[in-house]
């Protein structure tokens, strides 16, 4: 401590400027996850390399380049960002939950069960905002400034990142009553003649497996109409465009213009729900608190 200089503390704020950064890989995507215009954010990098005296950040009109002075800084300033976030949460672990949580999910997820489940955390504690991001790709939630994110079926692979089962999901088939009358839908093998509406929800979007007691059929999936909204595919099976699958978290999204197709069989597999947030030595008090809100939602 006895090293630490005035002239040090002034570049703070720049050195987790430049981690951030690094982190998201531009000046634009680092000035939105910390409020501060694009110019702002290149001036503090730019002030650190005259502090430090060398070339941090190589700049292309494509991307930003590492020196090699700049990747030894980088690890450093990454440690400290990382040693003051666990500080403040391991500190709120004993408070009140306050300040903002940005939470991610799938699009169908979201809508149809973090929402409501957002609604009474929030009601619990009053001094808490949430963002909360729909995207059905996946995304760098380090670079996002994303603290929790829920994805369906597969977390993903990043080293930097925690995946946490909290729950799974089956499918059920739905199709328009015009669309049952007027095509044979009795059975597994039926369905292969039979037109799908097809989204990245399921199993496997255009090859289903069913199983009815200890028998199974594979079903490969016919369609003219692929989507990357749940909603949009339930909204075309309405209207008689073909076989829709729902997972159980939708139930509440059926309506009466569809009825059940092979109530009988199960498909498999069942998809597991999972939750993923950045690897941090402290996990902060409004993450740990939302997921054991949520999975005691879910079992509701």
């Amino acid at each position: 401590m006895e090293q630490f200089l005035p002239a040090h503390f002034a570049r703070l704020k720049h050195l987790a400027v430049f981690a951030i950064v690094v982190d998201c890989g531009s000046f634009t995507k680092a000035g939105k996850r910390l409020g501060l215009a694009k110019s702002a954010v290149s001036r503090y990098v730019s002030e650190l390399e005259e502090q430090v005296g060398v070339e941090l950040l190589i700049r292309t009109t494509r991307k930003l380049v590492l020196t090699e002075a700049g990747e030894r800084f980088y690890v450093d300033c990454a440690r400290l960002i990382e040693a003051a976030t666990d500080s403040f949460d391991s500190v709120e672990a004993d408070a009140h939950l306050l300040g903002s949580l940005h939470i991610g999910a799938t699009q169908a997820f979201g809508r149809h069960v973090l929402v409501g489940a957002i609604k009474t955390f929030l009601e619990l504690h009053p001094r808490l905002s949430i963002q909360l991001s729909l995207n059905d790709r996946f995304v760098d939630l380090v670079a996002q400034g994303i603290d929790l994110s829920f994805r369906v079926g597969s977390p993903g692979q990043a080293p930097s990142y925690v995946s946490r089962k909290i729950g799974t999901t089956r499918f059920q088939l739905f199709a328009s009553r015009e669309f049952v009358a007027e095509h044979d839908v009795s059975s597994p093998r039926a369905l292969e003649k039979a037109l799908w509406v097809l989204s990245p929800l399921g199993p496997n979007p255009d090859r289903w497996t069913f199983r009815r007691g200890r028998k199974t059929w594979e079903v490969k999936a016919d369609t003219r109409l692929l989507t990357d909204s749940a909603e949009v595919a339930v909204h075309a099976a309405e209207l008689g465009m073909g076989i829709v699958g729902i997972p159980d978290f939708m139930r509440d999204i059926p309506s009466r213009a569809l009825v059940r197709v092979l109530p009988q069989y199960v498909a498999e597999p069942e998809l597991s729900l999972y939750a993923v947030y950045p690897r941090r030595r402290f996990v902060s008090p409004r993450v740990s608190g939302f997921l054991a809100h949520l999975e005691a939602h879910l079992k509701d």
